[in-house]
């Protein structure tokens, strides 16, 4: 619990230093694809659930 300060700072950090040394077209880019990104690393690589419930859902259900 006393480094966890730190463990969030030193990401912060970089990305604000990163940020700084790129163009920002290719850091819009990149955060536009990272949600995509981790949608496949989470169901092709880790091989979680996915129903079709996730993706269409059921509006006429309370």
């Amino acid at each position: 619990m006393a480094f966890s300060g730190l463990a969030t700072a030193i990401p912060l950090v970089t990305f604000a230093y990163g940020v700084q040394h790129s163009h920002y077209l290719t850091v819009s880019f990149i955060q536009y694809l990272n949600p995509l990104i981790q949608f496949c690393v989470a169901v092709l690589l880790l091989h979680g659930p996915m129903r079709q419930s996730h993706c269409f859902p059921d509006f006429t259900k309370n």
